[in-house]
């Protein structure tokens, strides 16, 4: 398990990550940060866990079943085959939940008929300009 956590302790604290710009807002040469930037920021890190550690994550762990079960076929042991098809089995839902979830916020949004806030539009309520 040693090797495991060291490996996600790199991708967490990689440059690409480290370097995430997360709020365009309160640097040198940049605007004063608002309210709206909130929003920006829990956004920004939303959309960097869903659309950068997800899928890497899945990739891997898709990877790591796989191996496990056609290792568990070439050796006969079905246990094996059935732990690492077990594994597959539940990235495919965990994504799908998780992918899901995201598209019931907008749902749920447009339903309950929000109009306007700052920078908001519920018609894109993925999307947030603050100016």
């Amino acid at each position: 398990m040693g090797k495991i956590k060291k490996f996600l302790a790199f991708l967490l604290f990689s440059p690409w990550i480290l370097s995430a710009q997360l709020i365009p807002c309160g640097g040198p040469g940049q605007r004063v940060c608002t309210a709206c930037d909130f929003f920006v920021l829990f956004k920004n890190v939303v959309d960097f866990l869903l659309f950068t550690i997800v899928p890497l994550l899945a990739a891997i762990i898709v990877a790591w079943g796989a191996f496990k079960a056609l290792l568990g076929m070439a050796q006969g042991k079905v246990e094996e085959w059935k732990k690492g098809k077990d594994v597959l089995i539940a990235v495919v839902i965990g994504l799908f939940i998780t992918y899901s979830a995201w598209l019931l916020v907008g749902l749920f949004f447009t339903a309950i008929g929000i109009t306007s806030i700052e920078g908001w539009d519920p018609k894109n309520w993925f999307q947030i300009n603050c100016q």
